[in-house]
């Protein structure tokens, strides 16, 4: 595992940077589809995608119910100490991109342009409920979630051009 055996310098937090910023989109995206599924509350699914998450485990120690979508959301959006959440990554990158730019001893990246998406608990019994009104907040969070998944494109594209050299033409040393 070449994380393990680097030197914890700029590459070392670019390859993490670029690891968080993978999971983030990965979760954001499956949460965005998750959640304007015909079944997206439903018990069986809520554990399916705990269980792709690699957070069964943790839901089950911490909520001692069945796996329910308002309990799934706030294990896998806002806890901050959940290393697959979204607040997760999002203050990680963060952390990075300001150990970085200190290392570098250049201006830090803006980061993600798009927040993680706010709800209370009051709107998780929403998102969980049947019929329109519950239907609708589903859909606007999975727009949210979208956003943040592509502000993480963005974020990656910015590193890219300003970390790594891309050049025109492959010049090989080889004749």
């Amino acid at each position: 595992y070449a994380a393990e055996d680097m030197t914890h310098d700029e590459g070392w937090r670019l390859l993490r940077i670029g690891r968080r910023i993978e999971r983030l989109q990965f979760v954001a995206g499956l949460l965005a589809q998750h959640l304007v599924a015909a079944a997206a509350t439903r018990q069986g699914q809520v554990e399916w995608l705990l269980d792709v998450c690699h957070s069964i485990s943790i839901y089950r120690s911490r909520y001692f119910v069945a796996p329910r979508l308002s309990s799934a959301l706030d294990l896998l959006v806002r806890d901050a100490h959940h290393p697959v959440a979204l607040a997760f990554q999002c203050n990680s990158i963060a952390r990075d991109l300001d150990e970085l730019a200190a290392s570098l001893k250049i201006s830090r990246d803006p980061g993600m342009k798009t927040p993680i998406p706010e709800f209370t608990d009051g709107d998780l019994l929403t998102l969980e409920s049947d019929g329109a009104e519950a239907q609708a907040a589903r859909q606007t969070l999975a727009t949210k979630l979208k956003a943040l998944q592509a502000a993480g494109v963005q974020l990656s594209d910015r590193l890219s051009m300003r970390h790594f050299s891309h050049t025109g033409a492959s010049q090989s040393v080889w004749t």
